[in-house]
């Protein structure tokens, strides 16, 4: 998942950058909010590469900034929806898939988090059962 997380990123910035140098007048305040989501999710990706006893909370944080991908650009797409002018259609298309690519995101973390669930009850061992009593024996001597 962390590799998934790191690639996120990069897709994320690399929406941001497309559609930046393909608007006609293009929103700087919007393509760093796109390369700070995007290196949030590399960062988050490679922190829980290299603090492995921290992945949990690392893969916790890039699903919650996923879901923010997801949330907040859907709102926006719906404001755009009912007054869309002609020239804002590179913000549309970073929307569009800053929803895609987040949802797939989000989608593939909770699949991630039930298969971790599921392998970490299958490994947990068994609780030790009280020792059996032993026969007691005489000594002859």
């Amino acid at each position: 998942m962390p590799v998934f997380t790191i690639l996120f990123g990069v897709a994320l910035m690399g929406i941001g950058i497309g559609t930046y140098m393909g608007s006609v007048e293009p929103s700087l305040s919007e393509f760093l909010l796109q390369m700070i989501l995007g290196l949030l999710a590399v960062g988050l990706g490679v922190g829980s590469i290299v603090k492995k006893e921290m992945r949990m909370h690392l893969m916790h944080g890039a699903v919650l900034l996923a879901a923010m991908g997801l949330i907040v650009p859907a709102i926006r797409f719906a404001i755009y929806l009912f007054n869309l002018p002609q020239d804002e259609q590179m913000q549309l298309l970073r929307v569009i898939l800053t929803v895609a690519f987040s949802g797939a995101y989000l989608y593939a973390a909770i699949q991630s988090f039930r298969a971790a669930r599921k392998n970490r009850k299958a490994d947990t061992p068994a609780p030790p059962s009280a020792p059996e009593p032993q026969p007691e024996t005489t000594d002859p001597a």
